[in-house]
């Protein structure tokens, strides 16, 4: 059995799946990015076509009418800019204005040739002129660096970086600091070499809270995203602007701000002191039981119960333990809001024995026994391997998870049945803790009350099926399991020792049918 096939490496398999989510946020962001970034009037909306294959037809036609278009239009600017900007202002503007509406084509955009037509360098020194000008160069460049990482280092490459921060900084435009905002939030968000290029600039001075709405927000959120996480000291000098914005009253920007925290907080260590040295707690965990079910709330407050032992007990202090338990059971559509909460309680039930006992001293534990027997998959994986389990495996005394444990194996038992061996490695364990801590309930007492419900669920049929799982590892711990509570100890048989008869040994029965004495005949 041992000899077999060991499969797929279970670690792996697990960070590609995580490296799939990341993807898949990240396409989801720049989803909601792209709706601000091709912004078209309302009146210019309203005359798109509706049929799909209209709609298709127009896309490609679209496309190559302004790849054509490009050389005529860069040849304008061109000869405005090398005029020092004294030309026609209004028609330099027309033709930026009109650049931008073709880079804003959600169907094939003119980037490459507005770059080969050497037109970056040209909106980065309008950039430095004044009018509405400065506003249609901005969005230019930030529909480019919406593309590909070669078109947003194109741009990084061309010195966009010191101008758009000089506008977030001075100009008396809204609309234009918010719109070098967006381009330098495209920019940060691209890939962790530009978010760094863009940090090491200066772009976490806090002068991106001048601008009030959500391109702040996200732009910090971006600074410090993705792998690896960004110099703690860039991150420092981005939280006091973290939870002024987290005050603010604009729920598009209370998101983009919570994700950003829960990016820091991700870092763990100091970065996860700092968000608590800032005063964050109050307002998440308001948040969390005020507002609708919310995941980047959810997930600031779990990565920061992975933290130090100090922020663990900041959260707890914080409330967050009395508003968790509206997530668990609020909206049971919402399978991926209960799964951040019974990760964030299995953080807790990692901590220390104080910790353990807060959670212990709430209804929380049932609630979550509930979510394992009929919940979907993901929650229930949550809820059943680590909240629960961890706290008969780390309280020092078993009590509490005495009453609670019979209603955790059954939903274990099922666990048994899945197909990564991962979840199945994770769920013997459990079951193997839980059989522990009966253990340590019976003593003095009479048998483990949790030896007979096992067996009752059919988990002892599901580990003696486990004994021919391809993972070793799987193997060996149900082997173990099924020895430390399973094997019964058989009376020794008297019959099996040997006897000395006539200067031999006799086994067995006909050892013991030998009379004392010989025969005589």
């Amino acid at each position: 059995r041992r000899g077999r096939s060991r499969g797929l490496d279970a670690d792996d398999a697990r960070s590609r799946r995580n490296e799939n989510k990341i993807e898949l946020r990240k396409a989801k962001k720049d989803e909601t990015l792209a709706k601000r970034r091709f912004a078209q009037p309302a009146d210019a909306a309203a005359e798109e076509p509706t049929d799909p294959a209209a709609a298709a037809a127009d896309a490609v036609a679209n496309a190559c009418s302004a790849a054509a278009e490009v050389p005529r239009l860069a040849s304008i600017v061109h000869e405005y800019v090398r005029g020092g900007c004294c030309g026609d202002a209004a028609a330099a503007l027309s033709t930026v204005t009109r650049l931008r509406k073709l880079l804003s084509l959600s169907g094939g955009p003119p980037i490459d040739e507005c770059i080969s037509a050497g037109l970056v360098p040209v909106f980065i020194h309008l950039l430095g002129g004044a009018g509405a000008v400065v506003f249609e160069a901005a969005w230019c460049l930030t529909n480019i660096v919406s593309g590909t990482t070669d078109h947003a280092k194109a741009v990084v490459d061309a010195g966009a970086i010191p101008p758009l921060l000089n506008l977030v900084q001075t100009s008396p435009s809204v609309e234009t600091r918010e719109q070098a905002v967006w381009c330098l939030s495209n920019v940060a968000g691209d890939c962790a070499s530009l978010r760094d290029m863009l940090l090491g600039c200066g772009a976490t001075n806090g002068e991106e809270a001048r601008a009030t709405s959500a391109p702040p927000g996200r732009c910090l959120s971006n600074l410090v995203r993705n792998k690896p996480a960004p110099a703690l000291e860039h991150v420092e000098r981005a939280l006091p602007t973290l939870a002024k914005l987290l005050s603010l009253d604009d729920s598009e920007l209370m998101m983009d701000t919570m994700w950003a925290l829960s990016h820091v907080a991700e870092a763990g260590g100091d970065a996860a002191d700092g968000v608590v040295s800032v005063g964050c707690l109050p307002r998440l965990v308001h948040h969390l039981e005020h507002a609708p079910p919310s995941v980047p709330a959810l997930r600031a407050l779990a990565n920061l119960l992975t933290g130090s032992d100090g922020a663990t007990g900041a959260v707890l202090e914080a409330g967050f333990l009395r508003v968790v338990g509206e997530p668990l059971s609020r909206d049971r559509r919402r399978s991926r809001t209960r799964k951040e909460a019974c990760w964030a309680l299995s953080n807790i039930a990692a901590g220390t024995a104080a910790q353990i006992d807060q959670l212990m001293a709430t209804p929380l534990l049932p609630e979550v026994i509930g979510l394992m027997g009929r919940d979907e998959f993901e929650a229930r994986e949550d809820g059943a391997l680590r909240t629960a389990p961890r706290a008969a495996i780390a309280t020092p005394y078993p009590c509490p998870i005495g009453q609670e444990g019979a209603g955790l194996l059954e939903p274990l038992v099922r666990m048994l049945d899945a197909n990564d061996p991962k979840v199945i490695e994770l769920a013997v364990d459990a079951c193997g803790h839980l059989l522990g801590a009966g253990e340590e309930l019976a003593r003095g007492k009479g048998s483990n009350p949790f030896v007979t419900q096992f067996d009752t669920v059919g988990g002892v049929d599901k580990l003696e099926e486990l004994q021919t799982h391809p993972n070793e590892t799987v193997y060996n711990k149900t082997v173990k399991i099924l020895d430390d509570f399973f094997v019964a100890e058989e009376a020794e048989d008297e019959n099996l020792m040997p006897h000395q008869s006539g200067g031999g040994f006799l086994f067995g029965a006909a050892a013991a049918e030998t009379p004392a004495t010989p025969f005589v005949f």
